[in-house]
């Protein structure tokens, strides 16, 4: 639905061109293939014109928000994605007052296998706070709470901007920094902060191309998910969080699959090196401002398909963090929901992660 352009330079000649996973798709014909620089997974872009310029010359890469659309698909996409009724319909509530309350099975004693099992809905709000229905909350999201539980953890959320505004969440409730003399350089560079007293590590990372960053991005700064995980050092208490969704929504279902049996094989090289690691995937959360084109209700029932599938012989293993049932309910308008909403996204995972 939207392209990526490569940058090519070579002194002081610079040529961009279109970029895609699949060759030819915007009919080029003369293509570099990339797929080796972009860790196995498919990758091209079109040759430079210019005859100076090589395909080795490649040196950067940035996202377009423009779509490849005719002027009736756009219209169909943003008009008809929120039709108002027409009448509103008559809603009659009876039962009691009160709320059904979670079951008493502590969610970091839930069998992991069922995450991936229940159904819609697996939580409601009542009175602002999420309650899950498949196990209880147990994790107080207060500053001990936290530094108990992330005491000796190597935390890692690796996927886009939806997981980084966990990483500064999860920063500031520990009370920690990022070096000035660090990372952090660009939005989409590798960040980490520690608490050395605690002996706790977190990090965040951006997952491969196609990731769009909006900007020139040095093609260097790019990296795998499966090249991250395969770079955890060999600790006690690994924890990895994944999230792949919006950028993933502008390609391929089939592409997508290629990238999910990638990391695959890189979460079963993690387990063989550290059997206690903790892996965690945060499922696609919902998002309907107006202007975004992509049929996300749609398109987030095949990614949590091919999640399932990809991912069924480490269902007692991974946990699968239902995001879209939390985001549908308040009716989420933004990519990137609100800082309490998140909030809540983060208390879930604590409450599987967390002993309390």
């Amino acid at each position: 639905m939207h392209d990526m352009v490569a940058g090519f330079k070579n002194n002081n000649i610079i040529e961009r061109t279109p970029c895609s996973v699949k060759p030819n798709v915007f009919g080029l014909t003369n293509m570099c293939n990339f797929t080796e620089e972009n860790y196995g997974l498919h990758w091209f872009c079109g040759k430079p014109r210019n005859p100076k310029l090589k395909c080795q010359d490649w040196k950067f890469t940035k996202g377009h928000r423009t779509d490849h659309l005719s002027k009736t698909e756009r219209h169909i996409a943003r008009v008809h994605k929120h039709m108002l009724l027409q009448k509103s319909p008559t809603i009659t509530i009876t039962g009691g007052t009160d709320y059904v309350p979670s079951p008493d099975l502590p969610c970091y004693k839930r069998p992991i296998k069922e995450t991936w099992l229940e159904e819609s809905p697996v939580g409601f709000y009542y009175k602002g706070k999420w309650h899950q229905r498949g196990c209880k909350n147990t994790f107080i999201p207060s500053k001990i709470s936290y530094e108990t539980c992330l005491r000796d953890q190597y935390l890692f959320l690796i996927g886009d901007s939806n997981i980084r505004s966990w990483f500064d969440h999860i920063m500031r409730k520990g009370d920690m920094v990022i070096p000035k003399n660090g990372n952090g350089r660009r939005w989409f560079s590798l960040r980490k902060a520690v608490r050395e007293d605690l002996n706790f590590t977190l990090l965040w990372a951006v997952h491969e191309l196609p990731f769009y960053t909006g900007e020139d991005s040095p093609r260097e700064m790019i990296k795998s998910v499966a090249w991250y995980i395969d770079r955890i050092p060999n600790m006690k208490k690994v924890t990895v969080v994944l999230h792949n969704m919006m950028h993933f929504a502008r390609t391929t279902p089939s592409e997508f699959r290629e990238h999910i049996r990638d990391v695959k094989f890189a979460i079963g090289r993690l387990f063989k090196r550290i059997p206690g690691a903790r892996v965690f995937v945060k499922g696609p959360h919902s998002a309907t401002f107006v202007g975004l084109l992509k049929p996300l209700d749609f398109i987030r029932k095949i990614h949590e398909q091919l999640f399932y599938e990809e991912l069924i012989e480490f269902h007692n293993k991974i946990t699968y963090l239902n995001e879209w049932d939390l985001t549908a309910c308040i009716e989420n308008v933004n990519v990137h929901p609100s800082p309490s909403t998140v909030g809540d996204m983060i208390d879930m995972f604590m409450s599987y992660l967390c002993e309390a």
